[in-house]
């Protein structure tokens, strides 16, 4: 069953024709959403309508626009329209700006750790993460970046052009850790990302591939690639969609250390 994704002319206008194809496209079109009228949840299978929430005291220092978030609801519900809120009046109508997930929602971040092939002859550990938020700035243009990766830049993450050439380091003071309690190289664990203050910023659980943990044990280190809906179909699209993401400029990146708490990590460290 095919869904149709209802987004009205006005609505289309302000997202601009990049972001009406990310909605309509494969990292949206086969999900599972969350109408932001009732709170239910829409099947892939189900139409859907996009509305665009415009938070007027929620503003880019850069840019002086509004936020902005491309939010789906039940046609029956709300058809898709642009609605005009302040922060004050979201959280006091939801209890905050995120809707609220069910138990078996899971993460907010879908998560992969394994390794990356330059092309000649070698390749690089890479964790990538995958937050499922829709940010967009609130001005239609080709030169538009969401707002998922222009907040990150602004810590000092770097855009990435292509997977041949790892990124340079991360902001300072931000690493990995990985918690696992079996040895074998693909066992599963917990995956945090820390904040120079050594607070934890994103956690997920994942299951490594058997490279990826042996490399970080040589190096101390990974690239981390962070982005907004690119890794939705991982195991059907691989690369291949990070690789469109990547192009499409909706990647930043950087090396950072990582910590691996865990049995079978004793391996000599290459030298830096």
């Amino acid at each position: 069953m095919t869904r149709t994704v209802h987004i009205a002319a006005d609505v289309a206008a302000a997202l601009g024709p990049e972001q009406v194809a990310r909605l309509t496209g494969p990292e949206w079109i086969d999900q599972r959403v969350q109408c932001w009228e009732c709170d239910g949840w829409m099947e892939t299978g189900e139409d859907v309508a996009v509305l665009l929430v415009r938070v007027t005291d929620l503003v880019d220092p850069d840019t002086g626009a509004s936020t902005s978030f491309a939010l789906h609801s039940h046609p029956a519900c709300s058809p898709s329209k642009i609605l005009v809120t302040t922060d004050p009046e979201i959280r006091a109508r939801r209890g905050a700006l995120a809707t609220q997930r069910d138990e078996d929602e899971g993460d907010d971040v879908d998560a992969v750790a394994t390794v990356l092939d330059t092309g000649r002859g070698s390749a690089y550990p890479v964790v990538m993460f995958s937050y499922r938020t829709e940010l967009i700035a609130d001005s239609p243009g080709p030169e538009r970046v969401d707002l998922v990766v222009s907040g990150l830049m602004s810590f000092g993450w770097h855009l990435v052009g292509n997977l041949a050439n790892p990124p340079g380091p991360g902001p300072a003071g931000f690493r990995l850790r990985f918690t696992h309690e079996r040895p074998a190289p693909a066992s599963p664990g917990v995956l945090e990302l820390l904040d120079p203050a050594g607070q934890v910023e994103t956690a997920v659980e994942v299951t490594p591939g058997r490279y990826w943990r042996p490399g970080v044990a040589i190096s101390g280190q990974t690239v981390l690639l962070q982005g907004s809906r690119y890794l939705t179909d991982w195991e059907r699209r691989g690369r291949a969609a990070v690789k469109a993401a990547v192009r499409a400029g909706s990647i930043v990146g950087g090396i950072v250390p990582v910590e691996l708490r865990g049995p079978g990590n004793d391996v000599p460290r290459a030298r830096r």
